[in-house]
């Protein structure tokens, strides 16, 4: 799904999401790098 097809609302929500997401990898211990290196994967 493209954000440009989102409300403001559901945009706010996924931010939010990524946030806790991002959150919960870095207290798993997972680096920026390996975030980057598995999002970049097709």
């Amino acid at each position: 799904m493209r954000t440009e097809k989102l409300g403001v609302r559901s945009k706010e929500i996924l931010d939010r999401e990524w946030v806790q997401l991002m959150k919960e990898a870095k207290n798993a211990g997972i680096s920026k790098k390996e975030i980057k290196e598995f999002l970049n994967k097709e």
